[in-house]
């Protein structure tokens, strides 16, 4: 397991860096996510170096973000959303990589009211909140 804090950059083998820049708790919205709860967020830059990633495995990386709690809870990409809830959202779904391109954008998640969130993870990466 890779442990990092908030604003430190992780270099993959392929020379790609990811950054969590900030978290925020509880995105205030007007409408809870469908599995209840509260909106969460991680600001999220991703670089990628000289080698891209598959198209596959890079399509995936907005969603394959978790966040951890102090209660045990690993909490995920919620099944609803609005788009300008947060903005920008890092959805690279129908994006090609290319080398050297960087992405910004916020990482959304839903949990309950009451976890008190630890760290936002990546793989075995995890970067801890303070």
């Amino acid at each position: 397991m890779e442990e990092l804090a908030i604003g430190d950059t992780f270099t993959t083998e392929l020379g790609s860096a990811i950054t969590v820049h900030e978290v925020r708790l509880d995105i205030p919205w007007d409408y809870s996510p469908d599995e209840g709860g509260l909106w969460h967020g991680a600001d999220v830059e991703y670089c990628l170096g000289d080698t891209p990633p598959n198209t596959a495995a890079f399509q995936s990386f907005s969603w394959s973000w978790v966040m951890r709690t102090e209660e045990g809870y690993v909490l995920d990409h919620p099944s609803s959303w609005q788009d300008e809830m947060i903005s920008p959202l890092l959805n690279l779904t129908e994006v090609v990589p290319v080398a050297g391109e960087c992405f910004h954008g916020w990482v959304l998640f839903s949990g309950p009211e009451d976890a008190e969130i630890t760290s936002v993870r990546l793989d075995n990466i995890d970067w801890a909140l303070e």
